[in-house]
């Protein structure tokens, strides 16, 4: 399997959507106020941060395909952008 496949890829943005899942629900910061996200994209080794509020994660991923990725991480070969976000972020779809 090569690293740019289209499962590895999946699987990597389900790894990060997880663990942004788990941010966004955390407590200790207020409701309103910008948390860290991972950058969702299918790089391996990408460490980036975006800097969302847990309603505004929720609404940019509303849709299962939908992820929120860096400027910069949208290319890889498994996604094109649909909305760019005031902080710089990127929302992109997955293609299969």
């Amino acid at each position: 399997m090569s690293d740019n496949s289209w499962e590895r890829i999946a699987r990597q943005r389900e790894v990060r959507r997880a663990i942004n899942e788990a941010i966004r629900r955390g407590n200790g910061h207020r409701a309103d106020g910008a948390r860290p996200f991972l950058c969702e994209c299918g790089v391996l080794g990408c460490n980036e941060l975006v800097e969302l509020s847990p309603p505004e994660y929720a609404g940019l991923c509303s849709r299962p395909q939908h992820y929120v990725v860096c400027t910069g991480h949208d290319g890889d070969l498994a996604a094109r952008v649909v909305d760019r976000v005031a902080s710089g972020a990127l929302v992109v779809a997955a293609t299969p």
